[in-house]
């Protein structure tokens, strides 16, 4: 992710959003991606990324929740947790965000769904991706960066919802020879 923060790829792709009406291949579904979502709408900032380059079998994602300005004085905790896969990131997290006091329920452990399954497979082929849910903004916004392994650019994406930024980023792969199998 250090390339990302500065800039090391000198051709950036800014990627546009689809309408809301254009459905995705379940990324809308996502239960992680949505429990990101929900942090978000309490007013926090929630990333999750992963270094391509990373050994296989390392603990390669990381979960950060920041307190953004909008959440509430009784939990500004930071967290972090890091993981395999994002699925299991997000899950680690789920008992240090209730010990946090953040209203989230024990037994809301995301499940992994077609748009994890994505950001690990973009990971497993030597690609770092980080995604951002937003809540600091005045309306909740998406950020999501890919770069590296077969990619000669930095793809950046925004929008909305999780599930348009990854909807919109799988034509961009494909017009540079990655079919991801969704």
């Amino acid at each position: 992710m250090n390339d990302l923060k500065r800039g090391g790829y000198h051709a950036v792709t800014r990627l546009r959003c689809p309408r809301a009406e254009e459905p995705g291949p379940g990324f809308e579904e996502d239960a992680a991606l949505l429990f990101l979502e929900r942090l978000a709408e309490q007013g926090r900032v929630a990333i999750i990324s992963a270094d391509g380059r990373t050994n296989p079998g390392e603990a390669r994602w990381e979960f950060h929740l920041l307190p953004g300005m909008g959440a509430p004085e009784e939990s500004r905790e930071r967290i972090r947790t890091a993981g395999a896969s994002a699925g299991q990131c997000l899950c680690l997290a789920v008992p240090r965000l209730c010990a946090g006091g953040l209203p989230v329920s024990e037994e809301e452990f995301p499940v992994e769904g077609t748009g994890t399954l994505v950001l690990d497979w973009l990971v497993e082929h030597g690609m770092t991706v980080f995604l951002k849910a937003d809540g600091d903004r005045p309306a909740l916004g998406w950020t999501l960066l890919v770069q590296g392994g077969p990619l000669t650019e930095l793809l950046r994406n925004g929008g909305r919802t999780a599930a348009a930024c990854l909807h919109s980023l799988l034509p961009k792969l494909h017009e540079r020879g990655l079919v991801v199998p969704v």
